[in-house]
């Protein structure tokens, strides 16, 4: 199926920018501004030039990089959090429901990985590449 698509660079950006912050998401802001340059370049390039592109089931290279460093990024993360878990179990995290850092912490993981297999299923996306 092919079809013409015009992009608000703006929109864009903010929606990008709105999702990663929504889900924790931490990626350094340059290399999700040079993602999104390169993407609305090679797009804008194909509308300027009256092409249409089809829709595909896999992302591309630069998209798939992106999703790996945001899972290395979040398995770290995920490290660092059991550290803290371990070292600190008795923190008292909400007082009014006697919630401790342990239990908490494990949420976070729990929802952290739940991130990381979402996004891992993006990258894996066609499955026609040999990713780590």
């Amino acid at each position: 199926m092919k079809k013409r698509v015009k992009i608000n660079n703006d929109r864009v950006r903010k929606l990008v920018n709105e999702r990663l912050k929504r889900d924790g998401t931490f990626v350094h802001e340059s290399k999700i501004d040079k993602a999104i340059r390169q993407y609305l370049n090679e797009r804008k390039k194909m509308e300027d030039e009256g092409l249409s592109y089809e829709d595909t089931m896999s992302f591309s290279g630069n998209a798939k990089e992106a999703f790996r460093d945001m899972i290395h990024g979040l398995n770290e993360m995920i490290e660092d959090l059991r550290i803290i878990q371990t070292k600190e179990p008795d923190v008292l995290v909400d007082m009014h429901s006697d919630i401790y850092a342990e239990p908490y912490l494990e949420e976070v993981i729990a929802n952290l990985e739940s991130v990381i297999n979402s996004v891992e299923f993006l990258r894996d996306l066609n499955g026609q590449d040999d990713i780590e």
